[in-house]
C-alpha cells in the first residue's frame, strides 16, 4: 500500500462524516508550543495523551503540529452517537484520505453482522501493513461510549508498533495502558503541562496588539492562571478588566477552575453574560429556544458570534443548529445564577420554553427543584406517553412516585407505574414478575377496578412476545369494552394493545380478526399531545398487506418508519411491523437488497426487546427475499438462524406460524415437495395455504381441481390474484383457457405493482405470460415480461436441452442435495443405501456434466430441477 496512490476510488463508507476525518483549520490566534509538540514527533510506536477541561487548547495544539504533516496523520473525531462500528467506519475513512487502499475489506461493512473484536483486529493488522509511520490523533475520545470499551482495549493492546497515537480527552481513559508504559511509549499530558507560559502568552497577547509585559495587563492575566480559553477570553476583553482595583481581583488567587470560570464570566460584556446567564438552564441551546426567552431582536445573532468564538458556546456534533455552553463553564454560571434575585424567575421562563419546544422531560426536573410539583406532575404525566414509547421506563421508574400522585392512584400506584415502567424496558421474565406482583397486591385497592385496560395491554404484551397469537388478538378484542385510568385517556393507551392483537392478527393471517382491530383503532377518541398516534397507521398498513394493496401498505409503513426515527419510538413500540410490510412490498416490488435491509434493521432491537414474534418473522421474512433472489445457501442458512432463535421453551407454537409460511415459498422455490407437504400439514388452513393445498390435491387428483378451485375465497384482491394464477397453473394444457385467467391476474396484480409472485410460477406459466405480453403491451406488463425473461434466459422448461433426462430418483436426489444434508442422511431419508445412492449420483453428475454437488445443484437451479 502506497501512500496517495489509488487503484481505485471508494465512496464514502456508510455514515461517514468528512468533516469528522478531517483535520480542523488552524485559528491564526494560535500559537506554536513546540514544548509539547516535540513529544508528538518521538519515534513509534509511542502513545500520546492529552487530558484536560475544555478550553485548554488541546485539539488546538494537534491541529496546529497536523498542519505541517497532512499528508501523513489520520484525524478522527469522536462523536457522542458513534456506535463500534461508527468508529471503525471513520477510522477507516480517515486512514483513506492518506492512504487510499487502505482496509478495501471496510467494504463488506456496509451489510452483515458487526463483529466488534474481529474488524479492530482485522484494523491493527491493516495500519501494521502500511509502511513506515502512521500518525493517528483522536479527537474528543472522551466520547466513546461504554460499549467501545472492550474494543478499545483491544485495540490498544493490538496496537502496530509502526503507530504513534495522540489522544485528546476530557478525562482519563477507561482502559490500561500498561502495555504502553511498560514499554516506556506512554506520555500523558495533564492540564498543569498545557497551561501557556510566559512566552505563549505573550505571543498570544501581540496577537491582540496587547503588551502582555506591562504591569497593569499582567495583574489582568494572571487571573487565568495560564488558562488557554481564560487567556484569550480576558485578551478579549481587556478593555472592561485593566481598570479594575487590585483589591478587586485578589481573590482569584490560586483558586480552581470555578473561581476561574467566575472570573472569565464577569470579564464578558454585559450582553454576553446576560445572554449566558438566561441560556444557563438549557442542557443544549437550539435557535428555537433562545427565541421563546424573548431575549430581543440580536440574541440569534450573540448566540452565532459567541459560537463562532469557541469559548463560552460551541456546536454539538455536526448539527449547526445546537449548541452547548462549556460544561465547567455551566456549572459556574448555575451557581452564579441561583443565588440572583431572578434565579426563580429565569427557572420558570426556561422550563415552559422547553415544555412548547417539545423537551417536557428536560423541564421536569427544574420543576421539581422549584418546588412546582404540580406542574411537574402535570409534565410528568402529559409526557408518559413519549416515556413509553421511546423506550425510557428508566424516567417513568424515576418519576413513579409523581405519576402516581398525579393520578391519585393510592399507596399501590407506584407498583403500578413501575409496572409499566417494566413492561417498557425490562427483561420479559422481569416484567412478568411485576405484573405478578401488581396483581397479588391490587385485590381491595381503590384502582382495582380502574386499570382493568392497562392490565389488559400488559397482558396483551406477554401473551404477544411469548407467541400465544390467539391469546393476543383476544385480549385485544376486548379493549375498548375495559375500564382506563383516566378514562379520557383510554385511546392511546388501547392502542397499544390493539397494536400488539392486529401484529398476532396478521402474523396468523387472521385476517377477519386484523380488520376488526382496524376499525376498532379507527374508531377511537385521540387526544393530541403532540405525538402522532403512529400505531393506527401501522395496524393499517398490515391490513393493507394482508388483503394486497401494497401502494397503501408502503406509504403507510414508511410514515411510521420515518415518524418513528424522528420520534425516537423505541423498544416494545419500535415499528416492527411497519419494517416487515416495507420487507415484503420490497420483495414483491424485487427490490430485494432494499427488503432485506428492511426486515434486518430491526432483528437486534427485536431480540433486545424480546419482541420474538416479531424477531421471528423479519429474519424469515430475509430468508424469503434470499431465495427470492436466487441466493439459497443465505436463505437456507437464514432460516436456521431464526428457528434457533425461536426455541425457547417458553414460546407457544403458534409464533411458528408465520416462519413456516415463509419457509413454505423458499421450499417452493427449491421445488422441494416434501418439505412443502410437511409444513402444510401442520400450519393452519389460512388462505395462504388454502392454496397452496389446492394446487398440490389438484396435481394429484386433476378431476378435483374445480371443486378446489370453487373453495377457494375471492374476497380481497390478494385471494382474487392467488385463484387467478392457481386456476392458470392448473389449466396449463389448455393454453387459450389458461391465458384468460392469467390476464385476469395481470389486470389484478397491475392496480398494485406485483411482479415477484409470478416468478415463482412454474416455467409454462411464465411462457405463456410472455405470449400474452406480447399481444397487451404497457408499461407495467412489459415491466413485468422484462423480469420473467430474466429469470427464464439461462434454461427452457424444466430441464429441456439435458441429452438424458433425470429419473424420479435422480430429481429426488438432485433436490436434495440443494438442502445442504450430508449425503447419507440423504440416502437414509429415501431409504436406500449408500452404494445406491453413490451410483445415483454419478448418473446425476454425468447427465448434468457436472463434477461436484455445488455445481450440480447450481446447474439443477438453472434449469429449473430444483
Amino acid at each position: 500500500m502506497s501512500k496517495n496512490q489509488s487503484k481505485r476510488t471508494y465512496e464514502p463508507l456508510p455514515g461517514v462524516v468528512l468533516s469528522r476525518v478531517t483535520p480542523p483549520e488552524v485559528s491564526p490566534s494560535v500559537v506554536p508550543r513546540p514544548h509539547i509538540t516535540e513529544i508528538f514527533d518521538r519515534p513509534a510506536p509511542h502513545a500520546v495523551f492529552m487530558i484536560a477541561p475544555s478550553g485548554y487548547g488541546k485539539t488546538a495544539i494537534a491541529a496546529e503540529w497536523a498542519s505541517h504533516r497532512l499528508d501523513e496523520v489520520v484525524w478522527y473525531t469522536v462523536a457522542p452517537t458513534d456506535t463500534p462500528a461508527d468508529s471503525i467506519l471513520h477510522m477507516i475513512q480517515a486512514f483513506r484520505r492518506v492512504y487510499p487502499e487502505f482496509a478495501p475489506w471496510a467494504e463488506e461493512m456496509r451489510n452483515g453482522d458487526f463483529d466488534q473484536n474481529e474488524r479492530i483486529i482485522d484494523l491493527a493488522n491493516e495500519i501494521a501493513r502500511v509502511p513506515g509511520t502512521v500518525t493517528l490523533i483522536v479527537d474528543n475520545a472522551h466520547n466513546f461510549s461504554p460499549a467501545h470499551v472492550p474494543g478499545n482495549q483491544l485495540f490498544t493492546n493490538s496496537t502496530p508498533f509502526n503507530m504513534r497515537t495522540i489522544t485528546i480527552r476530557n478525562s482519563a481513559p477507561p482502559v490500561s495502558y500498561a502495555r504502553a508504559a511498560a514499554l516506556d511509549m506512554l506520555t500523558i499530558l495533564t492540564a498543569d503541562e498545557l497551561r501557556l507560559n510566559s512566552s505563549e502568552i505573550e505571543a498570544i497577547a501581540g496577537f491582540y496588539k496587547i503588551d502582555s509585559k506591562l504591569p497593569e495587563v499582567k495583574r489582568v492575566l494572571d487571573r487565568a492562571q495560564g488558562w488557554p480559553a481564560g487567556v484569550k477570553m480576558l485578551l478579549k476583553n481587556f478593555e472592561k478588566l485593566k481598570g479594575y482595583a487590585e483589591d478587586g481581583i485578589g481573590h482569584y488567587k490560586n483558586l480552581d477552575f470555578i473561581y476561574l470560570a467566575n472570573a472569565a464570566l464577569e470579564a464578558l460584556p454585559d450582553e454576553d453574560r446576560l445572554f449566558l446567564e438566561n441560556m444557563t438552564f438549557f442542557a443544549t441551546i437550539t435557535p428555537a429556544l433562545v427565541e421563546g426567552m424573548q431575549l430581543g431582536a440580536t440574541s440569534q445573532l450573540t448566540l452565532r458570534r459567541m459560537s463562532i468564538d469557541g469559548v463560552f458556546i460551541s456546536e454539538v456534533g455536526a448539527n449547526s443548529d445546537s449548541y452547548e455552553i462549556n460544561p465547567m463553564l455551566r456549572q459556574a454560571l448555575i451557581s452564579q445564577v441561583s443565588a440572583q434575585p431572578n434565579y426563580r424567575e429565569i427557572a420558570l421562563k426556561t422550563s415552559e420554553v422547553l415544555i412548547a419546544n417539545q423537551q417536557s422531560l428536560e423541564a421536569i426536573d427544574l420543576l421539581i427543584d422549584l418546588g412546582e410539583s404540580e406542574r411537574a406532575q402535570k409534565v410528568i404525566y402529559d409526557n408518559a406517553r413519549k416515556m413509553i414509547f421511546t423506550g425510557q421506563g428508566q424516567l417513568i421508574r424515576r418519576w413513579s412516585k409523581h405519576i402516581a400522585q398525579a393520578q391519585n392512584l393510592g399507596d399501590i400506584g407506584e407498583v403500578f407505574v413501575d409496572t409499566y415502567a417494566s413492561m417498557v424496558s425490562d427483561s420479559l421474565a422481569t416484567f412478568k414478575t411485576q405484573f405478578q406482583q401488581l396483581l397479588s397486591q391490587m385485590p381491595g385497592t381503590k384502582i382495582e377496578s380502574t386499570i382493568s385496560g392497562e392490565l389488559a395491554v400488559m397482558r396483551c404484551r406477554i401473551e404477544f412476545s411469548e407467541g400465544r397469537l390467539s391469546k393476543a388478538v383476544e385480549i385485544a378484542l376486548e379493549l375498548p369494552n375495559l375500564k382506563y385510568l383516566p378514562q379520557e385517556y383510554m385511546a392511546p393507551k388501547a392502542l397499544t394493545g390493539l397494536r400488539f392483537g392486529a401484529a398476532a392478527a396478521f402474523l396468523s393471517e387472521d385476517i377477519e380478526s386484523l380488520q376488526k382491530i382496524c376499525q376498532i383503532a379507527e374508531g377511537l377518541p385521540y387526544l393530541n399531545d403532540g405525538l402522532p398516534i403512529l400505531g393506527l397507521p401501522a395496524i393499517q398498513a398490515m391490513t393493507a398487506l394482508a388483503v394486497g394493496n401494497l401502494k397503501e401498505a408502503r406509504e403507510l409503513a414508511m410514515y411510521v418508519i420515518e415518524s418513528s426515527h424522528t420520534h425516537k419510538y423505541a423498544g416494545i413500540t419500535a415499528p416492527y411491523d411497519a419494517h416487515y410490510v416495507l420487507a415484503e412490498v420490497n420483495r414483491e416490488y424485487m427490490r430485494y437488497e432494499e427488503a432485506i435491509t428492511a426486515a434486518m434493521e430491526l432483528v437486534p432491537s427485536a431480540r433486545s426487546f424480546e419482541m420474538y414474534p416479531w424477531l421471528g418473522a423479519l429474519l424469515s421474512k430475509a430468508a424469503l427475499t434470499e431465495a427470492s433472489a436466487n441466493r439459497f445457501s443465505e436463505s437456507l442458512q437464514l432460516m436456521k438462524t431464526c428457528r434457533a432463535e425461536l426455541s425457547g421453551p417458553n414460546l407457544h407454537e403458534e409464533i411458528h406460524r408465520v416462519v413456516d409460511e415463509n419457509e413454505l415459498f423458499v421450499r417452493v422455490l427449491l421445488r422441494d415437495t416434501e418439505r412443502v407437504e410437511e409444513l402444510v400439514f401442520r400450519m393452519p388452513k389460512t388462505t395462504t395455504v388454502s392454496v397452496v393445498v389446492a394446487g398440490l390435491g389438484a396435481m394429484r387428483n386433476p378431476s378435483a381441481a374445480p371443486a378446489l378451485l370453487a373453495s377457494l375465497p375471492r374476497n380481497t384482491l390478494r385471494e382474487k390474484l392467488n385463484y387467478e394464477i392457481l386456476s392458470a397453473t392448473l389449466k396449463i394444457q389448455r393454453p387459450n383457457d389458461a391465458q384468460e385467467h392469467i390476464h385476469e391476474a395481470i389486470h389484478l396484480a397491475m392496480t398494485q405493482g406485483h411482479k415477484n409472485i409470478f416468478l415463482t410460477q412454474i416455467p409454462e406459466f411464465q411462457n405463456l405470460l410472455l405470449t400474452f405480453a406480447n399481444s397487451h403491451p404497457n408499461v407495467y406488463v412489459e415491466s413485468l415480461a422484462s423480469a420473467v425473461r430474466a429469470n427464464l434466459q439461462k434454461t427452457g422448461a424444466n430441464g429441456a436441452g439435458l441429452e438424458q433426462p433425470l429419473t424420479k430418483r435422480e430429481l429426488d436426489i438432485l433436490r436434495r442435495l440443494s438442502t445442504g444434508l450430508p449425503i447419507s442422511q440423504i440416502a437414509s431419508s429415501l431409504h436406500i443405501s449408500n452404494n445406491t445412492i453413490k451410483t445415483h449420483l454419478k448418473n446425476v453428475y454425468r447427465k448434468l456434466k457436472v463434477d461436484s454437488r455445488e455445481s450440480a445443484v447450481e446447474k439443477g437451479r438453472e434449469l429449473l430441477l430444483i
